[in-house]
């Protein structure tokens, strides 16, 4: 979201539930965050909610040894291990020809990092995913970056 837009919490007044947070843009956007706690393990549940069409919330991780080496996503044509070190236009994250699309014919909604985070993205997320991608820079996302949207094709 730009720096200049403000979010206010859209959890109901007077309501506060340890864990779970929840923000909103007006009219552009809904983030709610969820802790849980696991047998030592932590678990976070991000989930955006667009409110127009206009709007696709982007998230970020850092890629490199200082923040740990991810792995993860499946086939690329262009990708390396770790996968710091590649680079994949902003694309539709779907099987298809190597030769013409960012990802081959094997693929996975799951990215693990060597710090012990994993991201795993529910099957039925329109998602689009990009890694060092230099157009997304200029907005502020580096690394490897995750976005749900409708907005073209296969979607």
């Amino acid at each position: 979201m730009p720096h200049d837009l403000h979010s206010y919490s859209c959890l109901p007044t007077g309501v506060k539930k340890e864990g779970v947070k929840c923000l909103e843009w007006k009219n552009r956007v809904k983030l709610e965050m969820m802790m849980e706690e696991k047998g030592g393990v932590t678990c976070h549940r991000v989930m955006w909610t667009a409110l127009s069409k206009d709007t696709s919330p982007i998230d970020c991780w850092p890629v490199g040894p200082s923040h740990g080496h991810w792995y993860g996503g499946g086939e690329s044509l262009v990708s390396k291990w770790p996968l710091d070190n590649g680079k994949i236009k902003m694309s539709p994250f779907v099987t298809g020809d190597e030769d013409q699309t960012e990802w081959g014919n094997v693929i996975r909604k799951f990215f693990i990092n060597s710090q012990g985070i994993s991201i795993t993205i529910e099957d039925d997320t329109p998602l689009s995913v990009s890694l060092n991608d230099e157009d997304n820079e200029s907005g502020g996302h580096r690394g490897l970056c995750f976005q749900a949207n409708f907005d073209e094709f296969p979607y």
